[in-house]
C-alpha cells in the first residue's frame, strides 16, 4: 500500500485529495502548513508527498528543499499541486528537485490524481 501525504492549506481541497486516494485504498496522512509537513514526513516516512506550495508558516518549496537537503528522506517522491503560476525561476528551482509530477490544481481533475501517484512508481 502506497502511504500518500497531502500538504494542503485549503481544507476543502485537502479533503477531496484525501477521500479521492482512500477510494483507491492508498494509507492516506494530512498536513495543513509547511512545518506540519515536515514533521510528518521525517516522522511517518510516506512514500511519496503531495505539497502545495502556497503553505503558511514554511512554504513549499522550503519544504522540497528541506526534504532534498535531509539524507533520511532525500528519496521521498514528490507531487507539487498548485495554483500558482510559477515564474521560469521558480520551475528552475522545482525541477532541479526533482518532482514526480508538477500538477495545476485548476487543470487536474481529482480522479486523475491516483494514476499520477502510481505513475510515480512505475519507472
Amino acid at each position: 500500500m502506497i502511504k500518500v501525504l497531502v500538504v494542503e492549506d485549503n481544507e476543502i481541497i485537502r479533503r477531496a485529495m484525501v477521500d479521492e486516494l482512500l477510494l483507491d485504498k492508498f494509507s492516506v496522512a494530512e498536513a495543513m502548513d509547511g512545518e506540519e509537513a515536515l514533521a510528518k514526513i521525517i516522522s511517518k516516512k510516506p512514500d511519496i508527498v503531495i505539497l502545495d506550495i502556497m503553505l503558511p508558516k514554511m512554504n513549499g518549496l522550503e519544504v522540497f528543499k528541506k526534504i532534498r537537503g535531509n539524507p533520511l528522506i532525500a528519496e521521498t517522491k514528490v507531487v507539487v499541486f498548485t495554483n500558482i503560476d510559477a515564474d521560469d525561476k521558480m520551475i528552475e528551482e522545482l525541477s532541479s528537485l526533482n518532482p514526480c509530477f508538477y500538477l495545476n490544481k485548476a487543470r487536474l481533475r481529482l480522479e486523475e490524481l491516483p494514476e499520477k501517484i502510481k505513475a510515480c512508481f512505475s519507472s
